[in-house]
């Protein structure tokens, strides 16, 4: 994934395009969450996500909550990987 690529990922993350977001993930994807920040609140604290439809679920009810906002300074790229600040 490139720059502008991951642009395009966090444009749709901000504005709550999940059904865009996991158009990035694997099918049988697994995303693993210590904790959500918001305890009982929010349903999902601490848990296992499996599959881009329990990352939409789990997204549309903490956006329902709180405005999370991906915000990109720096993009480092690699072969396999990337990071970002």
């Amino acid at each position: 994934m490139n720059r502008e690529q991951f642009l395009e990922y966090t444009d749709h993350f901000n504005h709550h395009r999940f059904d865009e977001v996991v158009g990035y993930f694997a099918p049988d994807c697994t995303l693993n969450y210590p904790d959500n920040f918001m305890g009982s609140q929010i349903p999902g604290g601490g848990n296992t996500l499996h599959g881009p439809q329990e990352f939409i679920a789990n997204y549309q009810a903490l956006a329902a909550n709180i405005r999370e906002v991906l915000n990109v300074g720096a993009f480092f790229p690699g072969d396999r990987q990337f990071c970002v600040e």
